[in-house]
């Protein structure tokens, strides 16, 4: 009677297995031998063929790493729920949850795998994030993602003994384009000023948007030598934007900067206020008209 209840649940556990309506896996544990899989699971791998032999059990674990931390996990508590992961199979990338269940079919221990695709989700999640990030007007980062990278930064330098530039960008004339051209212009001179540093700086620094019109840039192991060419090439730029667009107002920005040294105790908002005042000294000091 026991025997026949078993070869029962087995029977309905089969049905159930074919007809759910999200991917299903069940591998052996000993050598991870498919043991079943449904068409929801063919069809999101994209497997050319329903032979199981022909089918890698380790399909469910996209890393050596994935797999080792699940099967530690499985055999302490028996269950894994709602793992996230990235699934690579033939070019596609996928981000799956997968609740994995360890359990007896046939009288052997196996791994039952229930696959939920989230891409959708995870690609609203990015552009959710990216939004909390960046600035809208820029396209750059805005102040509060900014501070965290700096502060991250710092704490780098101390931490690994490495120097890093801090630079302070203040628009020149931004008050007066928007009293003279209005608002719009103003957003565009804030735009095209963003765009000119970004094409310009290195891959390894940040840039975000400070203030209104304030920007301030992060480099990493970098030295004087780099800014005084980066605010050569941005200058030139910025020049002949003034000429493409026939802007009858200076487009130039002044700057300044520190360097941060691991065994500076100062903290973020003093060496922000120490960039800030060498860029107040370059602008006062600077001989130039706002509008020509």
């Amino acid at each position: 009677m026991n025997h026949l209840q078993l070869k029962e649940s087995e029977r309905n556990f089969f049905t159930l297995f074919k007809i759910n309506p999200y991917p299903l896996l069940l591998t052996r544990l000993s050598d991870h031998k498919v043991l079943l899989i449904n068409n929801k699971a063919i069809h999101f791998y994209n497997l050319a063929s329903q032979d199981l032999d022909q089918i890698d059990g380790f399909i469910i674990y996209p890393t050596d790493e994935d797999r080792e931390e699940i099967l530690k996990r499985l055999q302490q508590e028996k269950y894994v729920k709602n793992y996230i992961l990235e699934a690579r199979e033939h070019g596609d990338s996928k981000w799956v949850m997968i609740n994995y269940e360890l359990l007896e079919y046939q009288s052997e221990s196996c791994i039952l795998a229930g696959i939920t695709d989230i891409t959708d989700l995870k690609a609203v999640e990015h552009e959710l994030s990216l939004h909390a990030s960046t600035d809208m007007l820029t396209g750059i980062l805005n102040r509060r993602s900014g501070m965290e990278k700096l502060q991250l930064e710092l704490l780098r330098a101390k931490t690994n003994d490495i120097p890093f530039l801090l630079c302070f960008i203040d628009i020149n004339s931004l008050k007066l384009v928007n009293d003279q051209y209005g608002h719009r212009e103003g957003d565009w001179l804030i735009k095209t000023i963003a765009e000119s540093i970004s094409d310009y700086i290195s891959k390894d620094d940040t840039l975000f948007r400070y203030g209104g019109d304030e920007f301030l840039l992060m480099a990493p192991e970098q030295r004087e030598e780099y800014v005084q060419k980066l605010w050569q090439n941005i200058n030139e730029q910025l020049e002949d934007k003034k000429k493409e667009f026939n802007k009858a107002y200076a487009l130039s920005a002044s700057y300044g900067f520190i360097i941060c040294a691991p065994s500076d105790d100062a903290n973020l908002d003093t060496l922000i206020q120490k960039a800030d005042a060498a860029m107040y000294k370059q602008k006062h000091t600077r001989v130039s008209s706002a509008f020509k």
